[in-house]
């Protein structure tokens, strides 16, 4: 049997939607759910101005279980380097990353754009190694790196990336970012962030935010050198991943305490490079901005995304921060879905939908 958890507050909001068969968004999820229209679908939950109105568990998981929410996790690394660049440790995100990697040196490839390569530059996915995850042939893959035994020095060592003739100059591009999907890169900020701190990253954020927020589920994997995996793979409980949701849509603030500047978290969310012009999907600080039309409106809503439809979403303007975990890994349908179930029925379930003007 299916678990679910629906607070009396959200029902309010079910009465004011309808779809096309006259059933309210609830109602009609969950014939989806339990008739496996949906697949995979591990957990869902919903959190208007905090308060928690809808929650799904899939068979044989409850509000215990943990769920690997892969790349959606890359988002905590921003989070780490906030922390950091907060404490004055990092004196900012544009800061060069390399004497931070210290007592690693380049070897192979030395270039100009490796030497200056700042944390900004991985945090926006615009690498100057040839590192692209979307590309089976790229020397950087992530598959590659798992296969080495020490991390920093495969990264360390790849080649200048270059830009295909058949696609825009940098010129052309929004802030001249050319996009490259790179979860190496991500690991490289955890490893920087060390001698920054001196504390393995997930260590850090444990002690410095994680703690403070009564988070303690998180699951990390480990570099063969025992370095934390930066770049994703984290377990979390699902209400756990919704706390951090809230902290992000209250600007740092948790519980009335500001545990990170409200300037970083604003700083995450700035739209910073173009990932699909035609469906309006940009990226931040390792945050994911989409654009969805919702009773003649426009929402904009920023998300952590993983493979297999894993997602956090935040969306400022009606109050409202929602988890979708699933277990689709590598199948063509994860993403569409998610984004489906969010956009055509988690948005609705919210009584402040309303213009997006933030």
């Amino acid at each position: 049997m299916n678990k679910l958890r629906l607070i009396l507050l959200c029902l309010i909001s079910f009465n004011a939607y309808t779809t096309t068969t006259n059933q309210s968004p609830q109602t009609e999820l969950e014939q989806k759910l339990s008739n496996n229209y949906f697949k995979q679908i591990t957990s869902i939950l919903v959190q208007v101005n905090g308060q928690l109105i809808y929650e799904h568990y899939g068979s044989q998981i409850n509000a215990n279980s943990l769920h690997d929410i892969r790349s959606a996790s890359k988002t905590f690394t921003s989070l780490a380097v906030g922390l950091a660049t907060d404490s004055g440790l990092l004196a900012s995100e544009h800061t060069k990353i390399m004497p931070h990697l210290s007592p690693y040196q380049v070897q192979q490839h030395d270039f100009k754009g490796k030497r200056e390569m700042t944390y900004a530059n991985l945090l926006t996915m615009n690498p100057p190694m040839e590192c692209n995850d979307w590309n089976s042939f790229s020397e950087g893959n992530e598959e590659r790196m798992y296969l080495r035994a020490d991390w920093t020095e495969f990264m360390l060592n790849l080649p200048e990336r270059g830009i295909p003739p058949w696609e825009p100059k940098l010129a052309e591009r929004f802030n001249q970012i050319a996009f490259s999907y790179c979860t190496g890169g991500v690991f490289l900020v955890g490893k920087a962030l060390e001698n920054v701190t001196g504390e393995r990253t997930d260590i850090y954020l444990r002690e410095h935010l994680f703690e403070k927020m009564k988070i303690d589920s998180l699951r990390w994997h480990y570099s063969p050198k025992g370095h934390a995996q930066t770049g994703g793979g984290v377990r979390i409980t699902s209400r756990d991943l919704i706390k951090i949701g809230q902290l992000l849509l209250d600007r740092g603030i948790w519980k009335g305490e500001q545990l990170l500047s409200q300037q970083w978290i604003e700083k995450m969310m700035q739209p910073r490079a173009d990932i699909d012009t035609e469906r309006h999907v940009q990226y931040g600080y390792l945050l994911w901005i989409y654009q969805f039309n919702l009773e003649s409106r426009t929402i904009t809503a920023w998300a952590a995304s993983g493979n297999g439809g894993n997602y956090l979403w935040i969306v400022p303007s009606i109050g409202l921060t929602a988890v979708i975990t699933s277990t689709a890994f590598n199948q063509p349908y994860m993403h569409r879905q998610s984004q489906e179930i969010f956009s055509d029925y988690l948005l609705k379930l919210s009584p402040l939908v309303t213009d997006d003007s933030d």
